[in-house]
């Protein structure tokens, strides 16, 4: 397990810092009446996060609706509940 953050976090550490190194450029962002000015390293960085975010959201509601679906289908194909006869009522 120590072996994990020596070839796994810290090459990835590495590789953000390079990342956000060469996109430190100020970019000029302009949507509907905004108008401001932040690095291109955060901007993409949104972007992707919103993203995995957005990804995330849509399919945890395909699966849930998916589960939902299949117990709906469950009961369809059982068939509607058995209702009581008449001759299975108790009389005192």
């Amino acid at each position: 397990m120590k072996h994990v953050f020596l070839y796994v976090v810290l090459p990835v550490a590495v590789l953000l810092l390079i990342f956000a190194a060469q996109n430190a450029e100020p970019a000029n962002v302009v949507f509907l009446f905004w108008n401001f000015e932040t690095r291109r390293v955060w901007l993409l960085l949104i972007f992707l996060f919103g993203g995995i975010g957005i990804g995330s959201l849509l399919t945890a509601g395909f699966l849930l609706g998916r589960r939902s679906g299949k117990r709906a289908a469950a009961q369809h194909a059982a068939g509607p509940p058995a209702k009581p006869k008449d001759d299975d009522t108790v009389v005192p």
